[in-house]
């Protein structure tokens, strides 16, 4: 009646024929670390064998036949081996649930080799795949695969075509630097993916979209870490902002999201059909919002985004008896500028007029002494305004002179990025501006997604601190129109705005 046997490292060669025989109650066998020769039929007899362990034996080859009878086999190893698969070795295992070949050498899976698996867990970790398209071609029942550290640089857009029962992806410790638009689409039941460690700087769009199951995912440990994901408002009744209303908008996640996110909207001066929306797990965007100008506003109303969600620590399903904490780890939400609608006239971020000089109080004393430089026109007094009418030609030059003429060209801006230590960035801002866009990855047209506020921490810039976790997301409290007087905004903006 034994249950289970271990004759690991034992040095032993070889299996006579029948050395099994009479142990048909056997369900654990663990022979790791021998220098065995498997032949044809050797563990024949173990009708019952639920676990067999044959890592490190430097196999390089499996007859076939030599699974033969296992058809109670639920678990395999086979890590540290040396093997070369070949077509049908696995068939007639059908109540195989987990295969683990790690550490084998593997360059390549040859087509057939898992014929006849269905419903199994297969780990391929520290091998030298080449994933070719097609590689995992009639594998429908795999539920989850591992190919970590396989040093893997690169994965074809349909590479997981097919898999549509996965529901656990582990690629953490290659060497991927980017990821092909909707990757894992395909994969409608996958719940935990796994990405941490890789060279990824940024996120492709659709990386989450379909993904519904999902309730872990690791992206830790990236150059691109933490990875913004950006909410932002878009009208979809129209691409005309300007457009009269009412209008219809809702909340866009371009990578899709990879949790259930709530978040709030504003529009002063307007009424809002719902005041929170929600984008589903595995969506791109929320429930609409009908937004109407209320009766008697008049010029723009300006919808924004409330707080972003907080990325949640432990997401554990139902069917799961346990989750590890910290089941989201590398992401972080942001949420994108306000939109203007109803109004024709551009915007431009107030961010974008950064400038060396100047404090809002030392710009008021330069303008309240500029129309001295003028034969014939007096300074303005009071509210630094020129009441005099002899003075209007001065007054209509000036609020004839639009922000949008003082505007920072793009490739001048001084930026930073969300994952940029606190610390590293005040070393970099050697001119010491108060405010620093946040684009969203280090791509020539990166979006704003954001300013950080150096100001507010440059006495004590904590080195263990990104600028994800302290920037601010816009709003139309740091929007102001591409068309207003310079003079306005100087006198009327800047003293709680220093650009």
């Amino acid at each position: 009646n034994l249950e289970s046997l271990s004759l690991r490292e034992n040095r032993l060669a070889n299996l006579p024929t029948g050395v099994f025989a009479g142990l048909s109650s056997l369900s654990e066998l663990d022979l790791i670390r021998n220098e065995l020769n498997l032949d044809p039929g050797v563990f024949s007899g173990l009708s019952n064998l639920e676990r067999l362990a044959l890592s490190g034996n430097q196999l390089t080859d499996l007859p076939a036949g030599v699974f033969e009878g296992l058809s109670s086999l639920t678990i395999l190893w086979l890590d540290g081996n040396r093997l070369d698969l070949r077509p049908g070795v696995f068939a007639g295992l059908s109540n195989l649930e987990s295969l683990s070949l790690r550490e084998n050498q593997l360059t390549e899976l040859p087509a057939g080799a898992f014929m006849g698996l269905s419903s199994l867990a297969l780990h391929l970790d520290g091998n030298q795949l080449d994933l070719r398209p097609g590689i995992f071609n009639g594998m429908s029942n795999l539920e989850y695969l591992s190919l970590a550290e396989n040093e893997l640089s690169h994965l074809s857009g349909d590479i997981f075509a097919g898999l549509s029962n996965l529901d656990g992806l582990n690629l953490r410790g290659n060497q991927l630097t980017d990821l092909p638009p909707g990757s894992f689409r395909s994969l409608g039941n996958l719940e935990t993916l796994q990405l941490n460690d890789n060279r990824l700087s940024t996120l492709p769009a659709n990386i989450f979209s379909g993904l519904s199951q999902l309730w872990a995912v690791w992206l830790h440990d990236n150059p691109g870490s933490p990875f913004p994901l950006q909410l932002r408002i878009e009208r979809t009744d129209t691409t005309d902002l300007a457009t009269p209303g009412p209008a219809t908008v809702v909340v866009q996640l371009d990578e899709g999201a990879p949790f259930e996110m709530q978040v709030t909207l504003s529009a002063p001066g307007a009424t809002l059909s719902v005041a929170a929306v929600t984008i589903p797990t595995g969506a791109t965007r929320s429930n609409p919002v009908t937004v109407t100008a209320n009766a008697g506003t008049q010029g723009s109303v300006t919808v924004s985004l409330g707080d972003p969600p907080e990325v949640p620590e432990t997401v554990c399903p139902s069917h799961r008896r346990n989750c590890s904490t910290g089941t989201y780890n590398g992401i972080v939400v942001t949420t994108g500028e306000a939109i203007e609608l109803f109004r024709e006239h551009a915007s431009v971020l107030w961010h974008r007029l950064q400038h060396n000089c100047v404090t809002a109080t030392e710009t008021r004393s330069v303008i309240h002494n500029y129309p001295s430089q003028f034969k014939g026109l007096r300074p303005m007094t009071g509210k630094h305004r020129i009441p005099s009418s002899d003075t209007s030609a001065f007054d209509a030059l000036h609020r004839g002179l639009s922000v949008s003429l003082i505007e920072t060209p793009r490739k001048q801006l001084k930026m930073c990025r969300p994952g940029e230590s606190v610390a590293a960035v005040h070393v970099q801002n050697k001119e010491g501006y108060d405010y620093l866009p946040v684009a969203k990855d280090d791509s020539e047209d990166a979006p704003i997604i954001g300013f950080y506020p150096a100001r507010d921490f440059r006495s004590s810039p904590a080195g263990d601190v990104t600028v994800g976790e302290k920037m601010k997301g816009l709003s139309d409290a740091n929007l102001i129109a591409a068309d207003a007087s310079i003079l306005d905004f100087i006198l009327e903006w800047t003293p709680s705005h220093s650009a």
